[in-house]
Parts: structure tokens; sequence; C-alpha cells
């Protein structure tokens, strides 16, 4: 059974068109009549005499009627104009009859103002002839799934669409006319049994403040003008379809890891469309461009009609996406619909504005919550959804993710599964025959592609490129994918290091042990690629012990590619893009079959609900998360392992402590590094009594003696200058001071 009614795709423009109101409130004929019904009641200021508010709501033949009266008027009680606007053979100039009508006006000329409200009520009776331009609005199709969607009855909308009309013609319901004027004026547009009153409009003007339809008394928000009027908005409703679904995994082997949701998802979509109800989904444990491409395969599976909403600007107005959401949402309800929300604009709605860029409170107005609730964001209206929304996030543990389910009350969260065995090389493969390649460029293409580790996003880009060239020999083809898709993670290569020795190591766990294990591991990851084949390993100890080289010269032992992430790759000012770097940085090792190596991993697994860190728990959650889901080898380092959280001690399947050198360490360190010089014994004891000599002192050393003149460097003056730089440092037995006074 599909989810949603199939609608006809080639129609798509139709139907966002009908999401957005195009209503010109400045037209001519409409002003025409919002004047004609109010003029019983003109006391605007002066407004309602402007000669060019009076053109717009009389035509020039009306005018010459008008005129024609007016004329007689003039010529019985004001002698003086009347001699004025007398032209040569007893003719009068049409400009400036209007003008003296006007300024008559303006003098509140007993006699004008009667033949003002006179034309009116003939032009009502004659031209509009009981047609009703503000009733046809009210009662098109668009307004009453407004209505319904905000709850608005007959006058509530009515009264929105005098607002909307003031919000350009100034002269309608001006500033500062008083409120009792307002609602005289209000009421001739009033078909209640009883008399308006100031109390209902004051009670209509809370409400509509609540709901973000005005941002103050009788005024409406600028961003509820634009949505009528089909002016600039910052938001946009685009149809999601492609044409081809792509990714590194073939859709046969995603849909079955995800039938079993697909088929519930179907049921509660199809629940929410019977009952005429919204509700919202979560889709995440994939990175966007995955996600969305599952998505376009559910879209044609189950004849499902999805349009997304995006922003031009990621600085945007709450209230207006709240509103734009809710609003397109009721125009949608009647055409089966959903909505889709990328996790950028997610994101972008949840950032928090204010200094501390660390936390974040996303309230409703509840009554419980009232005195934490931001008194001009309208979150409750978040529930007034009229159609089912997937919202596309990064992790269901994120703190996006939690603000989401505890404000938008999801009704499932949807956790992409990803298949256990991967299959680049063969889907590359199919997209590029597809792409009319070339077949005895299919295989080198691929080949390099997954040398450079090209993310699936890249696929259509690369097919471009390479159809530009006519039979490219093997050598061109290479250059042209290496220039112009060279692996970000090409600058994290790993270092050229022929000093290097394991031997030198001082470990709590023998080094050759360690290595054995990890060509053990990675034989086993040959035939099982998923969380269950995952090793995590923690490298513990203070810098400089080696901990980075280890897993260098691991990479180059098992020939496999190395990533490394450091806490600056990672930590991020804003909220929820930490967790989403964390995510990205697993899956593109997972994607390249690359060790992970992530430096300064305190930084994300420190203790959870200190008062310090309580608000970064979020990112320590997804990393823990992620440890757990990643294929591959993984290692950590840390310098404070006192300070990781508890729960990593059942995580890692390893820890290895790594300790400064001993006096063997430091000897072969010394004829690595400096082969030309022989090092006594007593040299040896003089820089290992020094402090907690470690091989990178051996190599900040080495870097900084490449600059020392030759003649100067000997056996005494490298034993001084490690003494010196080992020195330098605290001693790892060493605690700090204690900070305040102490006896």
């Amino acid at each position: 059974m599909n989810i949603l009614k199939k609608t006809d795709f080639y129609d798509s423009n139709k139907l966002i068109a009908k999401t957005v109101a195009d209503f010109d409130f400045t037209d001519t004929k409409f002003v025409s009549f919002m004047y004609c019904m109010v003029c019983k009641q003109l006391n605007l200021g002066g407004y309602e005499y402007n000669e060019d508010i009076l053109r717009q709501v009389f035509t020039e033949e009306e005018f010459k009627r008008i005129g024609s009266i007016y004329i007689d008027i003039v010529k019985e009680h004001e002698p003086d104009e009347y001699q004025k606007l007398l032209k040569e053979g007893n003719k009068f100039e049409l400009g400036e009859i209007i003008r003296s009508f006007c300024s008559s006006l303006k003098e509140n000329s007993e006699h004008t103002v009667g033949l003002l409200v006179y034309s009116c009520s003939k032009k009502l009776e004659n031209v509009f002839n009981n047609i009703n331009p503000l009733a046809d609005i009210q009662n098109s199709v668009f307004m009453s799934n407004f209505a319904d969607t905000f709850n608005l009855n007959c006058f509530e909308l009515t009264f929105l669409l005098l607002n909307l009309f003031a919000f350009k013609n100034i002269w309608f319901l001006p500033e500062p006319l008083p409120i009792d004027m307002k609602v005289t004026i209000c009421s001739r547009f009033y078909n209640g049994s009883s008399p308006l009153t100031e109390s209902y409009i004051n009670q209509i003007n809370k409400k509509f403040i609540k709901l973000g339809l005005f941002s103050d008394d009788w005024k409406v928000a600028d961003y509820v003008y634009s949505y009528f009027t089909g002016n600039t908005y910052p938001f946009k409703i685009t149809y999601f379809l492609s044409n081809a679904y792509l990714d590194c995994y073939s859709i046969d082997s995603i849909a079955t890891e995800n039938y079993e949701d697909m088929s519930f998802a179907e049921k509660i979509l199809s629940q929410c469309k019977r009952l005429g109800k919204g509700c919202y989904m979560t889709v995440s444990n994939a990175d966007e461009f995955r996600s969305r491409n599952f998505l376009t395969f559910i879209n044609r599976f189950y004849d499902l009609f999805t349009l997304e909403i995006i922003s031009e600007t990621s600085d945007f107005d709450k209230n207006a996406f709240i509103f734009f959401l809710v609003a397109s949402s009721g125009q949608l309800q009647r055409h089966n619909g959903i909505f889709l929300l990328g996790s950028e604009i997610i994101s972008n709605f949840f950032k928090d504005p204010s200094e501390n860029h660390n936390t974040i409170t996303i309230v409703s107005s509840s009554p419980e919550k009232e005195d934490k609730a931001p008194a001009d964001i309208a979150y409750d209206l978040f529930q007034n959804i009229n159609t089912p929304v997937l919202l596309l996030i990064d992790s269901q543990d994120s703190a996006i993710a939690k603000s989401l389910d505890e404000n938008l009350k999801i009704v499932y969260k949807w956790d992409l599964k990803n298949p256990a065995q991967k299959e680049y090389d063969e889907q590359l493969s199919q997209y590029l025959k597809e792409q009319n390649i070339d077949e005895y460029l299919i295989e080198p293409i691929v080949t390099e592609c997954k040398h450079l580790k090209i993310p699936t996003k890249k696929w259509s880009d690369l097919a471009n490129l390479v159809s530009i060239l006519k039979e490219p020999s093997p050598d061109e083809l290479k250059m042209m994918i290496t220039a112009n898709f060279h692996s970000p993670d090409s600058k994290q290569e790993i270092r050229k290091n022929s000093h290097y020795s394991l031997d030198a190591l001082r470990t709590t766990e023998p080094v050759d042990k360690i290595v054995k294990a990890l060509q053990n591991a990675e034989k086993w990851q040959t035939d099982e690629y998923n969380s269950e084949s995952g090793i995590r390993i923690l490298n513990y100890g203070i810098s400089g012990t080696g901990k980075t080289a280890f897993v260098e010269n691991t990479a180059k032992l098992l020939d496999k590619p190395l990533k490394i992430v450091r806490a600056s790759d990672i930590l991020d000012m804003y909220v929820g893009e930490t967790e989403k770097h964390i995510k990205e940085a697993f899956e593109e090792a997972a994607e390249s079959n690359s060790i992970l190596l992530i430096d300064e991993a305190d930084s994300f697994l420190h203790a959870r609900g200190d008062r310090i860190n309580r608000h970064n728990d979020s990112k320590v959650n997804e990393f823990l998360v992620q440890m757990e889901r990643f294929p591959g080898i993984l290692f950590c380092n840390t310098n404070l392992p006192d300070n990781l959280d508890s729960a990593t001690d059942r995580r890692f399947h390893m820890k290895i402590g790594f300790k400064p050198l001993d006096k063997d360490g430091i000897t072969l360190l010394c004829k690595s590094y400096f082969d030309k010089f022989e090092f006594s014994e007593q040299q040896i004891n003089e820089i290992y009594n020094s402090g907690d000599v470690t091989p990178g002192d051996f190599g900040s050393l080495y870097g900084r003696i490449r600059f020392t003149d030759p003649e100067d460097v000997n056996p005494d003056f490298i034993c001084s200058e490690l003494i010196k730089l080992v020195k330098g440092k605290k001693r790892s037995w060493e605690n700090n001071n204690p900070i305040g006074f102490c006896s």
C-alpha cells in the first residue's frame, strides 16, 4: 500500500506555487474597494485626502463626474476658487479640479466631504455591485487552508487581512489613530450578531502575537506580509526528486538493511495523512548525501511527494521559519505531501547567537517552562504542523537531536543502517558505465578514486571531468583526477622518520605483541568490515613518548591509509557542530578503510556530569556512539588518562601506556639520530638522569641542530642541548602547585 496518493511529478511547480500566497494589497481595484468601505468613518489624520490615494480610488471618468458636481459646489460656495479653476472658453482642467477637491477635503469642507461619501457609496453600489474582493480572498482555498492551520475564525481571518492591507496602505489604520477609531473601521467588515468591542480586538491581538502573526498590537510581522505578497523571502520550497540513486552501497543492500524501518515509517505516515495530522520524524546515522540518496529511492518506491524547505541565509528569523513551515504545511496537507528539512537549516535554527556557543536552551512556552521561555519566539507553534516532516540530523545523540525530541514530539527516530560489506569498486564501476565512460578507462579511474578516497557525492563531477578528454592515457587520466580531486586527507600523510625505532619505545605492553594483534585484526577485517570488526586502542602517556609515531609506524606495517584528527579540527563554537564533525571524521575513515587516530582524545572523552563540562556531555555521547560503530582500527591518544570518562574502560580493547625512555632506549636513539658520533656511558647516564627523556626530545633536537654550524656539533654539544631540553619540561611525577593560599 502506498504511503501517499501518487502525485503528478510534472505538475510540481503548480503545487509549489500554491504553498505561497500571491495577494496584491496595493492593487487599484482592491484599494478602491477598501477606501469606499470605510469612507463614512474617515478620520485618518489627512491621509485619506491625499491626491495619490484618491487617484487609486477613482478612475478618470469617475473624477470627471465628481468634478462636474464639485464645480457647481465651488461656484455656489467659493466664487474665488471657481474663478481660479475657470479657464479661457469656460473650460476646466481636470488635474486642477482634483487638486482643488483634495485641498477642500483637507480643510474639512462639509459639502466636499459629503460629495466624497456620496461618490464612494455610488461606486460600491454600481461598480462593485455587491462583489467583495476581500471576501473573495477570504473564501479562496489558500485562505481556507491558512485559517484551518492557525485555527482562525471568520473575523480573525478578516482582521488579519485588514492589517495586511494596512501594512503598505498606511492611511487605512494609521498610527497614532485611537483604538476606538480603528475598531470602528474594522466594524465595517464585521458580521457578528453583537457589536465589535475593543476587548475582543485586544484578545485577537494577543492571539496573533502568540502565533507569530503579529510583532505587536495591530502590527503584522514583516515575514508574514512577505509570505502573503510573494515578496523576497528567506525560505524557498523545492521539489525533492532525483533521477538516479548514487552511493557506494547498492540500493538493494541498503534497502534490505532498512526494510523494517521503511515499513514502519510507511504506517506512521499513512496514519497521519488519514487523520489529517502532522508529525515529525528524524532520519540519522548517515551523512546528508547518503540520506538524500536513500530518501530519493524511498520517494519512488512509495510514491512519496516530498518538498524541501531551504534557506538562502544561515542567519534567519526563527519565528519566520516556524511560521513559514507551519503555514506551508497547511497548504500542502490537501496535496498529500510531506516536508523535508535538511541538517543545514536545522542546525542554523538551533544555532545559539549568544556568546556562550557551547550551550543552548530550546524550550516551549508551556507553564512549567514559562520562566525560561524566550517571549519573542513562538516554539509552541511547531505543534500546529499539518503534514509529516522528515528531519535530517547527524546523530540521535547530538544536542540538536535532543532539542528536537524535547520540543517537537518526534514520533519516530529512524537510525539508518549501513550494509556490512563495502561495494565502492562495484558501485563506482556501475555508475561510470551508466555515464557512458569508455570501459577501458573504468578500472584505472576506480583505482585512482580509491587511492584518493573520492567520496560518492563527487562521482558526478568526476564523470563530467573524464568525459572532457578523448582517449586519455593512464598518466593523463591520473594527472587530471589528482589535480581536481586531491584527497583532503593528503595533508595527513604519514611522516617520514628514518630514525624511528620500535625497540626504543618503553610501553606497558610489549610492542611486538601489540603489532601482531593489530595484524590479526586487519586479516579479520578483510572478511568482516562492520561494527563487530572494529578494534579500539588507547595510547596514554606524557607528550613526546611516541604515541603518534607508533600509530604512523603501524599504518606503514599494515599498508593502510591513516587519518589523523586533532581536537582543533573538530571542536566548533556553534552548538551541534562539534557532534557533526565527530560523526564526519569517523564516517570518512570508515569509507576509506583508514586507520583513525584521534589526538587529544580527552577533549571528547572527559568525565560527564561534572559542573564544568556538563554542557559538553553531548559530544562525549556522540564520540562514544561513533567509537562503537566504527568498523576499523581506532587509536585514541591522550596525555591525561585520569580525565577520561569511566565509560571508556569497557570500550577500548587495548590500553597502551607510553613511558619516558630508559637507558637502552636513549642509547638506541642516540645512535639512530646521531650515527656519526659515539656517546660514552657517562653521557648516556647524564641524559637519563636529567628527567623524563622522550623520543620527541630527540626529534626536536635533531630538527633544530640542522641549523647549527657543523663544526660546533659533537657528542658533548648534543648531550648538553638534550639535557637543557629535558630539564625545560616538568617531570611526569611532579604535581602542579595548588591554586590559592596554602601553608
